[in-house]
């Protein structure tokens, strides 16, 4: 059961890739093609690490994942505030939301892992 769900994430997330692949690909297309300007895009280059995040949720078929994404997510939006100076956010006087946005993945993933061994402890 548990190979099922993983083959089914892995197929999930290469849907998702593939589709952001080709979006990506479009937008450099037309580019080329002097239609689009693209170069002031990467500016928001941590947002990628946002969709990273997305795709993690999106593709999860366990707490976990979820809880990693949504990490990823975070971090993403904290790196992208941080550069934009967006409620006053700097990489100085920011990391502490980092630090305890970490803290509460860490606690997650800890809490998820004690819910599944005691949902196994008592079906024995």
């Amino acid at each position: 059961m548990d190979q099922l769900m993983e083959n089914k994430r892995h197929a999930r997330k290469r849907i998702l890739w593939g589709l952001i692949m080709i979006a990506a690909g479009c937008l450099f297309l037309l580019e080329r093609m002097d239609i689009l300007e693209i170069s002031g895009l990467w500016h928001f280059w941590p947002l990628i690490v946002a969709v990273i995040g997305a795709v993690e949720v999106l593709s999860a078929t366990r707490a976990r994942h979820v809880i990693r994404g949504l990490n990823q997510v975070m971090i993403g939006m904290w790196l992208f505030a941080c550069m934009e100076n967006l409620w006053g956010f700097n990489f100085g006087n920011s990391w502490p939301v980092l630090l305890i946005g970490c803290g509460v993945t860490i606690a997650a993933e800890g809490l998820v892992a004690g819910i599944k061994k005691t949902d196994k402890e008592s079906l024995q």
